[in-house]
């Protein structure tokens, strides 16, 4: 059991970077792919349009917000390439993930986190 977890906290997303070879090359410089993968299980039960996925960067003033895909109802969680974020997220940031939900009485937050980091 992790020390987030002992405050009763659940970690939500995590920012994954992978070194991955850029060509077949051995000797060619590698590079890193960072993906984001989001773990709703237990907070929403399915992809719909009134739920999704907001970023919250400390020191940013606007806050990115991104649907839940359609991948979630299989898996119960979901991965999204660094590209197709809303935002770039720096490494080691101090970045915030919580699940919204919209209805017709207005926005509120199922789960919130902060985002762990890791190198693989």
């Amino acid at each position: 059991m992790t020390s987030w977890e002992n405050m009763g906290l659940r970690i939500l997303a995590q920012y994954v970077r992978r070194k991955a070879q850029a060509t077949p090359d051995p000797a060619s410089a590698s590079y890193y792919d960072q993906t984001l993968r989001v773990d709703g299980q237990g907070i929403i039960p399915r992809s719909e349009p009134k739920y999704c996925v907001q970023i919250t960067i400390k020191d940013d003033p606007q806050q990115y917000r991104f649907p839940v895909p359609a991948e979630f109802n299989k898996q119960r969680y979901f991965v999204i390439k660094e590209d197709a974020l809303p935002v770039k997220i720096p490494y080691d940031a101090d970045v915030k993930i919580s699940i919204m939900e919209t209805d017709r009485k207005g926005e509120r937050v199922l789960a919130q986190s902060p985002l762990r980091y890791r190198t693989i």
